[in-house]
């Protein structure tokens, strides 16, 4: 009896603690980012490899422009998202464009970038790549956003593009500079 007592209490226990690495936020939730890459969920995480509210991400505001550059990068993978956003006014939807040139600001059109340092992997945003839905915009400081379906080209470390493509789904991003640690 004594063991099914300490069996039951070490289920209970077991089943009762999760793990949240993998946990999407909901898009109500301030400071948050996830989407899909290629399947594989993909959250920002600090340099130790727990989900948190600010590590892991970074945003860049230019209020001269209404840009905005959203940076999110998984430490314990190395991998990293960045949207780069022009002139978002309004809510709405945003085409994404070819990256060309610099992959910073200034940049004339919103773009999309995925890397993997640990494979020197690139992957940019075409002129086909799809839209970015802003659903809600207070200018400077804060927008919520969200993609369902953007396809990125492979880029070899020499610039040259390659057959490989990447697909980000189910994007889903809440940003508020006011509560951004």
């Amino acid at each position: 009896m004594k063991n099914l007592i300490v069996i039951l209490i070490l289920a209970v226990c077991l089943v009762g603690c999760k793990n949240d690495d993998d946990t999407i936020s909901p898009i109500t939730e301030d400071n948050s980012f996830s989407c899909y890459v290629n399947g594989e969920l993909f959250l920002p995480k600090d340099r130790i490899g727990f989900p948190t509210q600010a590590h892991g991400i970074n945003v860049d505001v230019y209020p001269e422009t209404n840009d905005w550059v959203l940076g999110f990068t998984n430490h314990g993978t190395n991998r990293s998202v960045t949207l780069f956003l022009k002139n978002v006014t309004t809510t709405g939807e945003y085409p994404v464009f070819a990256i060309e040139g610099d992959f910073g600001a200034p940049f004339e059109l919103t773009k999309v970038h995925y890397s993997d340092t640990h494979l020197d992997d690139l992957f940019v945003s075409t002129d086909d790549t799809g839209n970015i839905n802003v659903m809600e915009l207070t200018l400077n400081s804060r927008i919520v956003l969200t993609f369902d379906n953007l396809i990125l080209d492979g880029l070899a470390l020499d610039g040259t593009v390659n057959t490989d493509t990447l697909i980000l789904t189910d994007g889903m991003l809440n940003i508020n500079l006011d509560t951004l640690d």
